[in-house]
């Protein structure tokens, strides 16, 4: 269910949005006319759905999952429209993407393949949790088997909020790649 997962896959993705905002800064990547459509279109696609800050605590879990299990379509949906591939392997699992080594330019196509392996745990977890509301009485049911199920799934969703929707989020990385407006 990718609990083991989340964990490293976070720190994978803040690893590139580091580097793309590091190459923001200075100059090193201008995102093409290409990725600044997409990550404009990635900004609509995901609205910030409040003005409270994450993590939503005080949410029902199916509400949290649901909001952030949209993210993996739309960045699949990003990624076709660069036209570009997530790497699959054998048995159709996308395959990580490494750290950025030294020297490696960031591309909105390696900044999206980060963060969707981010994405994929969150939709995973989310049709899990799904399938568990029709075999249990109640919401609270549900919820109390997922977080059985999923060690740390309470602390993970909170990054996970964070990572997509907060302040200095991948969302926020968006404007900048969309607008060119790094402050």
């Amino acid at each position: 269910m990718g609990e083991l997962d989340f964990p490293a896959r976070r720190a994978r993705a803040l690893e590139w949005m580091h580097l793309a905002e590091k190459q923001l800064r200075s100059y090193e990547w201008e995102p093409t006319d290409l990725e600044a459509a997409i990550a404009e279109q990635l900004m609509r696609a995901v609205p910030c759905p409040t003005r409270t800050p994450p993590p939503y605590v005080g949410e029902e879990l199916w509400a949290r999952l649901l909001r952030l299990s949209g993210w993996a379509p739309v960045l699949r949906l990003a990624m076709m429209a660069g036209g570009w591939q997530l790497q699959v392997d054998d048995d159709d699992q996308v395959v990580e993407i490494g750290s950025p080594e030294p020297g490696v330019k960031a591309t909105l196509e390696r900044l999206l393949a980060a963060v969707y392996l981010l994405a994929d745990i969150v939709e995973e977890w989310n049709r899990d949790h799904n399938d568990q509301r029709g075999r249990v009485p109640n919401e609270r049911a549900a919820a109390g088997v997922m977080t059985q199920q999923v060690p740390g799934l309470v602390e993970h969703l909170a990054a996970a909020e964070r990572f997509f929707i907060g302040p200095g989020s991948v969302r926020e990385m968006f404007a900048v790649i969309a607008t060119g407006l790094v402050d």
